[in-house]
C-alpha cells in the first residue's frame, strides 16, 4: 500500500508526501480538517494547513519546486473565478492502508515560509517548515465517477428504484443528469416541464410510497361528486372559496410511516368550459390547517398545477404515532371565475418528495423520435455550480440545436448516501399532461465523504 498526499491538475501531479517532487509532509505536519455545518445545515469549506519539508539539489531547483506549487494554486483560484478555465485543482490523499484514494476540490490556496530562506539549511536547499494552506470544498469525493443508466419513469408520479446502495457518508455529487426519450418509453408528445425528487430508505420503504393520490378515493363536498374517474365540481353559482375534495392519508395507503417527508403537491385538473377557477390546498391534521397559495386553473386540457409544499406529518407526535399520521389531510378548495361556463374536475395529486433532493425543469423538449432521444442535461461542477441545456433535435454538431428557454431549479440536489434510493417523477407537455408520456434517466455521480474513504 502507498500513502498519498498530492496536488493534481489534469495530468500534472505534485507529490507532497513521498519526496518525489522535493516535498514531504513534516512529522505531525497535517491534522486533516473536517467541514462543519452552519445554521442552515450546509457544510462550510474547511481550510487545510499542511506543513511541508522541502529538499532540492540546489536553491534554483528549490525555487522551481516552490513556484510550481504557487502556480498550481493560482490555477485553482482561476478555475473558481473563470468559467473558461476547465481544469480544477484537487487535493488527493490516501492513508497507507486505506484502500481507495479520495480527492477534494481546492478553491483557494497560499504558501507561507516558516523557516528563513537565509538560514544555514536553506543555503543547502532545505526548508524545514513550509506551510501550505488550502481552502477546499467540504467533501472528499471519489476520483472516479459512478453511473446509473436506463431508468424509465412515467409522467404521473412514477416511483422507480435507482440503486440498492449509494456509498459515502454524505450525499453524492450529481455531476450529470440526463433525461431523454427512449424507444422503451413511447410518448404522446415532448415533455416540456418536469418535477423529480429522490427518496431513500431513510424515509421508509420506497415500494410503499404512494406518490399518486387518486381524488376519487377521497370525499366530495359542496356539489362535487365522482364522475368518469375524477371528482367533478358542477358549477352551482357558488363564487366563494369553498372545499370541494378532501383526502386523508388513510384514503390512499395503509403504509403510513413509509409516506413521511416533505413533498411538492401537483394537482391534475381540468376546466370543462370557458369559466376558470382559483384553486388552493389546505393541509394538516385535525384543526391545525395550513392554507397554501391560490393557483389559476384555466385550461380545458388536463394540466399539472403546483399547489405548494407540505410536511407529512406537519409536526412530530411520537405518542400518537400512526394514529396521528393516518389522519393527515389534503383539502382542495376552489372559487369560480365571474364569467364563462363550465365545471372543474380534480383527477390526481402527485406527491414529489423534496427533502433528499429535488429538480424542476421547464422549457425542455424530451421525447423519442426516429432513433433520436432529444435529451436534457443538468450538470453540477465540482464547485457545485449548476447548468442546464436541452435540445430541439438529435445531439449532433450539425443537427443538434440548443433550446434557449430552459429554466430549472434545484434544491439540495444530491444523490442520498443511503440504501434503496428511488426517483419520483412527474412531467407534462407544453399545454397538457398525458399519463402515457415518459422518459429515460441516466445519472453520473461521485460518492462523497467528510473524512476518510476506506474501502468504499
Amino acid at each position: 500500500m502507498t500513502e498519498t498526499v498530492e496536488l493534481v491538475r489534469g495530468a500534472t501531479t505534485i507529490d507532497l508526501f513521498g519526496g518525489t517532487d522535493g516535498f514531504k509532509v513534516a512529522y505531525d505536519g497535517w491534522v486533516q480538517a473536517r467541514a462543519q455545518q452552519n445554521e442552515d445545515g450546509l457544510y462550510e469549506p474547511p481550510v487545510e494547513t499542511i506543513t511541508l519539508r522541502a529538499d532540492a539539489s540546489s536553491q534554483d531547483v528549490l525555487s522551481d519546486n516552490l513556484n510550481t506549487i504557487d502556480d498550481m494554486l493560482r490555477q485553482a483560484k482561476e478555475y473558481i473565478d473563470r468559467p473558461a478555465n476547465m481544469s480544477p485543482v484537487w487535493l488527493r490523499a490516501k492513508l497507507d492502508s486505506e484502500t481507495n484514494a479520495r480527492r477534494a476540490l481546492v478553491r483557494l490556496g497560499y504558501t507561507t515560509p516558516v523557516s528563513s530562506f537565509y538560514d544555514i539549511q536553506a543555503k543547502r536547499a532545505h526548508l524545514n517548515e513550509y506551510a501550505l494552506s488550502l481552502e477546499r470544498m467540504p467533501a472528499w469525493e471519489s476520483p472516479t465517477s459512478s453511473s446509473i443508466t436506463d431508468i424509465t419513469l412515467g409522467s404521473g408520479g412514477s416511483v422507480e428504484l435507482l440503486s440498492s446502495s449509494i456509498t459515502g457518508s454524505i450525499p453524492a455529487r450529481l455531476s450529470r443528469v440526463k433525461l431523454y426519450g427512449s424507444s422503451r418509453v413511447p410518448s404522446v408528445g415532448a415533455i416540456y416541464e418536469f418535477w423529480m425528487g429522490f427518496r431513500s430508505a431513510a424515509y421508509g420503504n420506497y415500494a410503499n410510497l404512494q406518490a399518486d393520490w387518486t381524488c376519487t378515493d377521497g370525499q366530495g363536498y359542496n356539489n362535487t361528486t365522482s364522475s368518469g374517474g375524477s371528482m367533478v365540481y358542477v358549477y352551482d353559482g357558488d363564487t366563494d372559496m369553498n372545499t370541494r375534495v378532501g383526502l386523508l392519508l388513510s384514503d390512499v395507503t395503509t403504509a403510513y410511516e413509509d409516506n413521511l417527508g416533505r413533498f411538492l403537491i401537483l394537482l391534475r385538473a381540468q376546466c370543462s368550459g370557458t369559466r376558470n377557477y382559483q384553486v388552493r390546498a389546505m393541509t394538516g391534521v385535525g384543526g391545525a390547517i395550513q392554507y397554501h397559495q391560490r393557483v389559476l386553473v384555466d385550461s380545458t386540457s388536463w394540466v399539472l398545477y403546483p399547489l405548494g409544499y407540505v410536511d407529512i406529518p406537519p409536526e412530530r407526535f411520537l405518542t400518537l404515532g400512526s394514529s396521528y399520521i393516518q389522519d393527515f389531510a389534503i383539502f382542495l378548495q376552489s372559487k369560480a371565475g365571474a364569467t364563462g361556463s363550465g365545471n372543474l374536475s380534480f383527477n390526481r395529486l402527485y406527491m414529489i418528495p423534496v427533502r433528499e433532493g429535488f429538480l424542476h425543469g421547464k422549457g425542455t423538449n424530451i421525447y423519442y423520435s426516429g432513433g433520436s432521444d432529444y435529451p436534457t442535461y443538468i450538470e453540477c461542477t465540482p464547485e457545485e455550480r449548476y447548468s442546464g441545456v436541452t435540445f430541439t433535435a438529435a445531439v449532433s454538431p450539425r443537427t443538434g440545436y440548443l433550446r434557449g428557454a430552459l429554466d430549472f431549479e434545484v434544491s439540495n440536489f444530491f444523490l442520498p448516501a443511503e440504501n434503496n434510493v428511488a426517483a419520483v417523477f412527474a412531467g407534462q407537455e407544453e399545454s397538457a399532461h398525458s399519463t402515457s408520456d415518459g422518459i429515460a434517466l441516466d445519472l453520473t455521480y461521485y460518492p462523497r465523504w467528510l473524512t476518510l474513504r476506506g474501502n468504499d
